[in-house]
């Protein structure tokens, strides 16, 4: 299973964050140790910056502080961010203002964050790579929770791998020996997470701004 930023759809950032909270019983079921049920969360596109063309970020505060409250209210298992985290690539305030805002999340509940267009820009270059990893963190990477084992990818080196080839060389080599090594354990349920889907309503679709085209698809 893969989670993407069109999982649910293409909609505007703050309709994208309330809908996936409040379809959380769609979510990937998942039993932890204690045999207890329990839940995730994906979210996507904060993007500060967004709705003022970058002048300011005071819409994208107000729906990211009520998500988070919403988060510590739930209290879910983990949460994943499903890239465009700031409008406009290594923008230092735009950057602090969603850091800012995620230290209010409840220090108990892990959070995942994944790198999207704006981050790192439509042709990730090494530069902006450097800069997401300086600011954010690793742009691919794994983690665990219970019988899940979840997969961050940069799906903008997937994509436009030409700005970055061998860092993309580096994610593709990586994923490869990282599915190799966990597909021998039956009890794990692999989840990928990425900003851009492979395609967004049928395998075969034309090549466009919101997928990933041939032959990478």
């Amino acid at each position: 299973m893969y989670f993407s930023a069109s999982t649910f759809g293409t909609i505007t950032s703050v309709r994208r964050i309330f809908l996936v909270l409040s379809l959380l019983a769609m979510l990937l079921p998942a039993t932890a140790e204690s045999g207890k049920p329990w839940f995730f969360v994906v979210l996507s596109d904060p993007q500060f910056g967004m709705y003022a063309k970058d002048q300011n970020f005071a819409q994208e505060t107000a729906n990211f502080e009520f998500a988070i409250a919403n988060l510590n209210r739930l209290h879910p298992r983990f949460v994943v961010i499903c890239g465009d985290l700031v409008n406009r690539t290594g923008d230092a305030a735009e950057i602090a203002e969603y850091k800012r805002i995620l230290r209010e999340l409840d220090p108990s509940i892990p959070v995942y964050s994944v790198a999207g267009n704006h981050d790192v820009g439509n042709v990730p270059t090494p530069a902006t790579l450097a800069g997401f990893r300086a600011a954010i963190g690793q742009y691919y990477y794994t983690f665990s929770a219970g019988d899940i084992f979840g997969i961050v990818l940069d799906s903008n080196l997937i994509r436009s791998p030409e700005g970055a080839p061998e860092a993309a060389t580096q994610q593709e080599d990586w994923l490869e020996k990282t599915l190799a090594s966990v597909q021998s354990n039956p009890n794990q349920q692999i989840v990928v997470f990425q900003h851009i889907p492979y395609f967004v309503k049928n395998p075969s679709e034309p090549v466009g701004y919101f997928n990933i085209p041939e032959p990478a698809r």
